[in-house]
């Protein structure tokens, strides 16, 4: 993970934690770090909330809130 600052932690349905920073939203399987958003522009995510499994919601301290497929 490339980013010092962690926002929120949010756990899915599948259990992947969804992990909000400053450089975007990281997903965890348990074993490591991948980075699902990294194109706003503005990549602050300060929380999001998970809709459903294709679906989050994410608010920047820019941008006002994202819909993420």
């Amino acid at each position: 993970m490339n980013s010092l600052n962690v926002f929120n932690l949010q756990q899915d349905s599948t259990g992947l934690m969804h992990v909000t920073t400053d450089n975007g939203v990281y997903l965890h399987n348990g074993y490591s770090f991948s980075l699902i958003k990294n194109d706003l522009p503005n990549p602050t995510i300060l929380s999001s909330f998970i809709k459903d499994n294709s679906t989050i919601y994410l608010s920047t301290n820019e941008n006002g809130i994202t819909e993420v497929n």
